[in-house]
């Protein structure tokens, strides 16, 4: 239990008197005059190395942070002539996320390790992303989709002194037509094929025009211009190119159509019906040196494959086949897109396929992976795997709300991971936690998933699950609050007791009559310190909800104090929405709280100015933590997974997966092996404030009193050796007994007096 009058432990270099201690305490609540012996900044970085599990094999990727909807593209990042892996993921509305995999180049074997170092090097991408390499000099381009619906390249400028470089080649890419310039048009929500439709040796571009019905062809004459190809001049010349038109309803395909308007080939089609979305991929299927067409539909779960009975010059689809590869035909979910790439460094090209139909789509097991066992002029394309990459991750589906909880009693913390929720059928969704066991040491975490459904929470039937530990009713073991899209909460007794597995009931469906809106995200936490638990809850608005624990310390009563703490909000510029995950926590050596909050951008915010002020407008020191961006609609957990004194910080995101960032903060000193430890107490006896004087302390330290009945009165962790002034007011009279513990041994024991 923690006490509200004596809760506030702070470092406190210098005293002259009791009367200004006194006096400091009165007027500013709370105050802490740094040591520089003690005190310690944070610092984050990547934790990769940290070894996990799932149910059989060790992961290669763990914390590469998940999967949704990607689009694959190869590229050599590092120049050594081998050809990696870029995956440009469409998270979500307004989201998106690069992530670059180095090729181990093991024969015969699709093998990628996430290197994120080459992320940053990549310009801001949007919509759709495909690498080719337009001007011919061995170094993937960047194509991306363009906000005004068009398509803009970014050079690779690739050096070996300098490293990996782009550089943005044209803005807005058009194309000649009746003597006008118009956008070769993209729209943001469809994929482009980009190869050498003519073969001639430069790089052309079919895409689905305005109406989405006919697919145009966007002609590169650099090699007509110029004898080569490393320019980006295209003519419009096919409105129609294969002769084919595509459903407004459905996934019918029409062939032999033409796209004539009052007998003038038209660029746009008809305005008046628009298609939702399409992908394609262009490449030769049966060694003719033309080019089919594989045809991904929004309203579609499979490919269609159309034939090219044509010539280089006309181009004329004369088959379609819905199933394909004929092997094992692509049945996922909505909207699939193929990519056409060597994954597994045998020289020949294999096939990716992988939804791109944000929230409406396979999340889980969706990078279905096939092996090209013929050639790249007629491939053969055998099935390998529905899971590519994905089985190599921490994957929990479509988001990740991840939290830090010893759910066994062994003293290291596991890892709880709620989600948005695993698709099922049509529209829904399906939320549930993973369980992923520490199976390391205090010093040295690992970890090994153990249920993808912890506490039966899937037949709760709900989304957006966001997992929350605290001890509410005070028996010494952990209960769970979970919070969900539609605002409210439910709770889950642990039952189990201290040092045992957790035994969960769900005792609070709509737990207290809570509901803040839509998507709450709690945090258990003694925010006011008086050594109840409280609640905060974040939401789909953006601000931060604080429930003041008004009953007592076994039995939570749950009052409103305010829907906005600290004047919180954390809605970017032109959005409408914020997702906030608040985590309130001691991130320094100081006890001082600080407030960092996840947000839908990705980003993390870091509050101060706390202490005191919990009625009042927080201090914003940043809007963007330690630069750490996993993605959008970033979750956020903090523990000390390494017993070094500083918490690490977790993050998860909306791809369904999670970061471990290090914190690197000068570690605690040890206390030397058989040196006395001479904790000091002083005044004794005590009539309003005392001090205690810690000398260097081991990690994982802390401080107990116990009345004469033995029952514990207060419970602190110590976090760094110094001099800590405690306020006594809600000691009763009598005798207590102090102890510090250590690393589960008792290192220090007297006893105090109170005197009121």
């Amino acid at each position: 239990m923690r006490n509200s009058e004596f809760m506030t432990c702070l470092p406190f270099s210098k005293v002259s008197t009791f009367n200004t201690v006194f006096f400091i305490l009165f007027f500013l609540k709370v105050i802490y005059i740094p040591d520089s012996g003690v005190f310690a900044q944070y610092s984050f970085s990547r934790w990769d190395s940290i070894q996990v599990k799932n149910e059989i094999t060790t992961l290669l990727n763990p914390w590469s942070g998940g999967l949704n909807f990607p689009q694959f593209s190869a590229i050599d990042l590092d120049g050594n002539g081998k050809d990696d892996l870029f995956v440009f993921d469409r998270s979500g509305i307004g989201g998106s996320k690069i992530l670059t995999f180095i090729n181990l180049e093991i024969p015969d074997s699709a093998a990628f390790v996430h290197q994120p170092g080459f992320q940053k090097l990549f310009p801001p991408l949007q919509g759709w992303a495909l690498l080719a390499d337009y001007n011919k000099d061995g170094k993937q381009d960047i194509f991306t989709s363009n906000p005004k619906g068009g398509i803009t390249v970014f050079r690779n400028d690739f050096s070996l002194p300098g490293g990996l470089k782009f550089t943005l080649a044209d803005d807005l890419l058009k194309a000649g037509f009746g003597g006008n310039k118009l956008e070769v048009y993209v729209s943001p929500w469809d994929i482009p094929a980009i190869a050498d439709i003519d073969n001639d040796g430069d790089l052309d571009i079919l895409s689905y025009n305005v109406g989405g019905s006919f697919v145009t062809y966007f002609k590169n004459t650099s090699m007509e211009n110029f004898g080569i190809p490393d320019s980006l001049v295209f003519e419009m010349a096919d409105a129609c190119w294969g002769k084919f038109k595509e459903s407004f309803e459905n996934c019918d395909i029409s062939i032999g159509v033409s796209c004539k308007e009052n007998g003038f080939p038209s660029a746009y089609g008809n305005l008046d019906q628009k298609h939702a979305g399409s992908t394609l991929l262009a490449l030769d299927l049966d060694g003719d040196y033309d080019m089919e067409l594989i045809v991904g539909d929004l309203v579609c779960n499979y490919l269609t494959r159309l034939t090219n009975g044509g010539s280089l010059i006309s181009a004329d689809i004369t088959e379609i086949d819905t199933q394909f590869p004929s092997e094992l035909p692509v049945k996922l979910s909505l909207f699939p897109a193929a990519f056409y790439l060597d994954l597994d460094n045998d020289g020949i090209k294999d096939l990716t396929v992988a939804p791109s139909a944000i929230n409406i789509s396979e999340n889980f097991k969706s990078v279905w992976w096939y092996k090209n066992e013929g050639s790249n002029g007629i491939p053969q394309f055998k099935f390998k795997s529905n899971s590519f990459l994905q089985e190599t991750m921490i994957e929990a589906g479509e988001g990740a709300s991840a939290a830090f909880f010893d759910a066994d009693g062994d003293g290291l913390q596991d890892i709880v991971i709620g989600n948005f929720g695993y698709y099922k059928t049509g529209p829904n969704y399906l939320s549930e936690l993973s369980l992923y066991k520490n199976t390391g040491t205090k010093t040295n975490p690992s970890f090994q998933l153990t249920t993808r459904d912890f506490a039966g929470v899937s037949a709760l039937g709900l989304t957006g699950v966001s997992p929350a530990f605290g001890d509410i009713d005070n028996d010494a073991d952990l209960d769970m609050i979970i919070g969900e899209s539609k605002g409210e909460l439910y709770l889950f007794e642990n039952s189990a007791g201290a040092g045992a597995n957790a035994i969960f009931s769900l005792t609070g469906p709509g737990y207290k009559d809570i509901d803040v809106g839509q998507f709450s995200s709690p945090q258990l936490v003694d925010v006011n310190k008086d050594g109840k638990i409280d609640l905060l809850i974040g939401e789909r608005n953006g601000n931060i909800n604080y429930y003041e624990n008004s009953g007592s310390e076994f039995e939570a009563e749950f009052t409103l104090k305010t829907d906005s703490f600290g004047k919180v909000n954390i809605l970017e510029e032109g959005s409408v929405t914020g997702y906030s995950v608040p985590r309130l926590v001691e991130l320094d050596s100081t006890s001082d709280y600080s407030l960092l909050a996840g947000s839908e951008s990705g980003k993390i915010y870091l509050f101060k100015g706390i202490e005191g002020n919990l009625s009042g407008e927080f201090l914003k020191i940043d809007t963007f933590f330690q630069n750490i961006s996993e993605g959008i609609r970033s979750t956020i957990d903090l523990a000390d997974i390494n017993n070094d004194g500083n918490r690490e910080l977790m993050v998860g995101n909306y791809r369904g997966g999670v970061a471990i960032f290090k914190n690197n903060a000068s570690p605690r000193k040890i206390i030397p092996a058989g040196e006395p430890f001479a904790l000091k107490l002083f005044p004794n006896p005590v009539r309003d404030i005392f001090f205690v004087n810690i000398p260097e302390i081991n990690s994982n330290a802390d401080i107990f009193f116990y009345n004469i009945l033995g029952e514990l009165i207060f419970q602190r962790q110590i976090v760094s050796a110094g001099k800590y002034y405690l306020n006594s007011k809600s000691f009763s009279s009598g005798i207590y007994h102090c102890k510090l513990v250590v690393d589960g041994v008792i290192i220090f024991s007297e006893k105090i007096m109170f005197v009121k």
